[in-house]
């Protein structure tokens, strides 16, 4: 009696299994284990952060820990942080966010929009790196740039987010009208 019931019962927990995440994320997951990633989590949220400034939280349909190369690898990335006083700071989103979890650097790649209200500043550009030590945001390629009605293109961007100080190397399109 008991080994009648075992089949269908082993058979109903590994059916959940397979199906409680779609075929993209298991796929994504198996294609990060070939890359030996320490842990693989599916829709979760990585929290960054020190003394000196308020915590990042940045999510993504794909988390993957990689404790020999000090870094976490978040697909799908979408990022936040705030003031410290509850209002939303920084936000935005990304293909891929590459976390140095000794320095705290982060690398945002592709399709990368990253929006300060206080400033009423929106970056969009393939990739920009977070200083951690600093709180600068480089952008080493092409950006556009957005704030307070006027919208630029161009490259070398690069951004003091304490000093709300903004840079562009090179201007392509647009200008600021002051």
């Amino acid at each position: 009696m008991v080994q009648r019931l075992a089949v269908p019962l082993l058979f109903l927990v590994i059916t959940t299994l397979f199906c409680s995440c779609s075929k993209e994320v298991l796929d994504a997951a198996y294609e990060n284990l070939d890359r030996r990633a320490d842990m693989v989590l599916c829709d979760s949220s990585y929290l960054m952060g020190d003394d000196t400034m308020s915590p990042i939280r940045l999510s993504g349909s794909l988390l993957s820990f990689y404790r020999s190369d000090s870094r976490v690898e978040i697909e799908g990335a979408s990022f936040e942080q705030d003031d410290g006083n509850g209002s939303l700071a920084t936000s935005g989103s990304c293909n891929l966010a590459i976390v140095d979890t000794v320095s705290r650097n982060v690398t945002l790649k592709g399709d990368v929009e990253i929006l300060r209200p206080a400033d009423s500043l929106e970056i969009r550009t393939q990739t920009a790196i977070w200083n951690n030590d600093e709180h600068h945001v480089s952008c080493p390629g092409e950006v556009a740039v957005r704030f307070e009605g006027n919208e630029i293109k161009g490259s070398g961007f690069e951004g003091d987010f304490d000093k709300g100080k903004f840079t562009l190397a090179s201007v392509e399109q647009g200008r600021v009208d002051l």
